[in-house]
């Protein structure tokens, strides 16, 4: 399966983590002194890589860890559409 994501800001990963991942983070607690998250991961019943192989293609250039030329950052509507 092919996941193409992404956007000015905003990361593929996260969501291909959140989504895909055949684990879901749960029962988030903070610790109100140090500020510290800690989370249990939990497998899930059902993943999309129980059946399908996945590749998730951060798009466009330059978008969360992908990382290309100056001259091709996009960084409007209109540029992303050409």
């Amino acid at each position: 399966m092919l996941y193409l994501s992404g956007g000015p800001g905003a990361s593929a990963m996260v969501k291909s983590y959140q989504g895909f991942n055949p684990y879901k983070i749960s029962d988030c607690t903070t610790n109100p002194t140090t500020n510290i998250t800690n989370c249990t991961e939990v497998l899930r019943d059902k993943s999309w890589n129980d059946k399908q192989h996945l590749l998730v293609i951060e798009n466009p250039i330059s978008t969360g860890y992908s990382y290309g030329a100056d001259k091709d950052l996009v960084s409007n509507v209109g540029q992303m559409a050409d």
